[in-house]
Formats: structure tokens, C-alpha cells, sequence
């Protein structure tokens, strides 16, 4: 079993950063905190504490919000500009 999400999820995830979806509420040197407007009425919570990632959402497997999130630190595309520029610190909060 692979790691990697499908591309399904992926799919997904730039169709979130393209609408605009994705906001970063806080982010530290060992957390974070983002909310994904996915399908529901609220907002997803996408969390990274130390690495450890949570969502809100009921999906089991890593899904397109936690996706979402990784696409916007890494600084692949599609950005938006409402999604602001690459943080060093961000990137090095969530791994890339």
C-alpha cells in the first residue's frame, strides 16, 4: 500500500486551493493550524502538531484537505493569491 494519496485526493486538493478554500489561522516553529472549507457547511480544522496531522474531516486515509494544506507549503501550484507566499517557516513546520 502506497504512502502517497491517490490521484482522486489530489484532484481534489488543487480543486480546494484554485477555489480559494484553504486559510491559515496560526502557525508556530512546531504547530499549525489551517480551516478547509470542504463540502460541509463549517470548515475543516487541519492541524500539524510535531509533525503529527489532524483533520477534522471523516475521512480515514489522509485526505484533500491535509493535501491542500501540504500543496500550499510546498509552493506547488495552483496558488491562489488570497493563499499569500511560501513562510520559510511554515515549510520547515510542515516537513518540506
Amino acid at each position: 500500500m502506497s504512502n502517497q494519496p491517490s490521484a482522486k485526493v489530489v484532484a481534489k486538493a488543487h480543486g480546494l486551493l484554485t477555489a480559494g478554500r484553504v486559510r491559515v489561522v496560526e502557525y508556530g516553529p512546531d504547530r499549525g493550524h489551517f480551516e478547509v472549507q470542504g463540502s460541509a457547511e463549517e470548515p475543516y480544522d487541519v492541524k500539524v502538531l510535531r509533525g503529527v496531522w489532524a483533520c477534522t474531516c471523516p475521512a480515514k486515509l489522509e485526505c484533500a484537505h491535509l493535501v491542500a494544506v501540504k500543496l500550499v507549503a510546498s509552493g506547488q501550484p495552483p496558488l491562489t493569491v488570497e493563499l499569500g507566499t511560501r513562510d520559510p517557516d511554515l515549510d520547515a513546520l510542515l516537513d518540506f
